[in-house]
């Protein structure tokens, strides 16, 4: 079982890598670009994340470990079938042209949002500072604060991430001089910091890297990548070492295993489901996830146990409320309701198929922009939503409603359009 374990860990590799080829197919560009190095950075993450068990001796069982490492391969393997499957319906590929355009922004236009929306991300936080005990409170227990205060203010936590997201990608956009967009990275990823989240600073990372290769192309983008990786490692290290103090506890090199041993908690959850300890949810799991979208001070009776949560009360108990659960993966979320159909069905429909064609697109208007200073609203926004993930994290909730709203009242009387050029 053993050889078959690791014939997994090292196939789950390979599709990992297989962004190479994937994102240049989609994208039209060289094999190293800004989607296929996002992925390689994760890669050795993920890998992490099927081989922290055997290290830390963690697993339940042999045979468990080896499905449920199975199950994280095939569930990306399906996804990316999927994938290249949706890119030759024409149908999606029509999509773009039917939204609506909404003008476009020159350099001027895009510093306006950066800074209107850096404003509103000052705004947010000291909201969140004053309603969970002050400002010094927060900055001097980010972690804690992220942790405990974002209960009964996760609409205000979302809109200061998003804003703070909209002005760093807006920002990047107005700048020519690689020495300045170097230099600049550092205040935005501290802000990032702030807000508590190691994703956070990976996100960051990865549209730094894009703007890098806006700039300078692949060979600028990886010399980033190079320059940049370590300073990036040690603030998430750091992040996660402020865990472990606000818990009064030592970080070690078991306890930063630790954190990524979220596929030993799945395995725990397939072991009882073929022991017969766990049924299936019956769509419970699925139809309760759109609660996730609703803000709680909005919704104040919105439950703490929906969606994925549902297998967390199961283990963990008592945790949701905190806002703090440990997270499920390999393919649990798709397989809890249905079993195996219901994993087929939810890895191989996704949303990639309506996201594709405006990837393309907005690549294509990103290298008309370098030319002429200009680019589409549209394409703007389908960019800080499919490259800015840290904007994106929080797509279905009001916060984005709110803030592309925010952004078209300010910028829809723009005059330039595309057709002048």
């Amino acid at each position: 079982m053993i050889v078959l374990l690791f014939s997994f860990i090292f196939l789950h590799l390979l599709l990992d890598l297989s962004s190479l080829y994937w994102s240049r197919l989609i994208t039209g560009l060289s094999f190293i670009n800004p989607i296929s190095v996002s992925s390689l950075i994760i890669l050795p993450l993920n890998t992490l994340v099927n081989v922290t068990p055997l290290f830390l001796g963690t697993y339940p069982d042999l045979d468990i470990y080896v499905f449920t490492v199975a199950m994280s391969f095939f569930y990306l393997l399906i996804h990316l079938a999927s994938l290249l499957l949706g890119d030759r319906i024409s149908f999606f590929s029509r999509l773009p042209s039917v939204v609506p355009a909404f003008g476009c922004l020159n350099r001027k236009h895009l510093k306006y949002i950066s800074i209107a929306s850096f404003a509103l991300f000052i705004i947010f936080m000291l909201i969140i500072s004053l309603r969970t005990g002050g400002v010094l409170d927060w900055f001097t227990n980010i972690r804690t604060s992220y942790i405990e205060k974002r209960d009964g203010n996760g609409l205000f936590y979302a809109l200061a991430q998003s804003s703070l997201s909209a002005s760093y990608f807006a920002f990047g956009f107005t700048i020519t001089s690689y020495t300045f967009l170097f230099f600049s990275f550092f205040p935005f990823v501290l802000c990032a910091f702030i807000l508590g989240s190691k994703g956070l600073i990976l996100g960051y990372f990865s549209v730094f890297l894009f703007f890098s290769w806006r700039l300078g192309g692949h060979k600028l983008m990886l010399r980033s990548l190079a320059l940049l990786s370590p300073p990036i490692l040690f603030l998430m290290v750091f992040n996660l070492y402020l865990s472990y103090v606000s818990a009064d506890a030592t970080l070690s090199t078991l306890g930063l295993f630790k954190y990524f041993d979220h596929c030993t908690t799945s395995q725990i959850y397939y072991r009882d489901f073929f022991d017969g300890k766990v049924d299936l949810f019956d769509g419970k799991i699925l139809s309760t996830s759109l609660y996730s979208s609703l803000p709680r001070i909005l919704f104040p009776d919105k439950p703490y146990i929906y969606g994925i949560i549902h297998i967390n009360e199961i283990y963990f108990p008592n945790l949701a409320s905190t806002g703090n659960t440990p997270a499920f993966g390999c393919g649990v979320f798709q397989f809890a309701d249905f079993g195996f159909p219901g994993f087929i069905l939810l890895s191989f429909f996704n949303t990639n198929w309506f996201i594709l064609p405006f990837l393309r697109r907005f690549f294509a208007d990103v290298i008309k922009y370098n030319s002429f200073g200009i680019i589409d609203m549209k394409s703007f926004f389908i960019g800080l939503i499919l490259i800015d993930k840290s904007f994106s994290a929080y797509f279905s909730s009001f916060s984005i409603l709110f803030l592309l709203f925010f952004f078209l009242v300010v910028f829809r009387f723009s005059k330039v359009k595309f057709s002048h050029l």
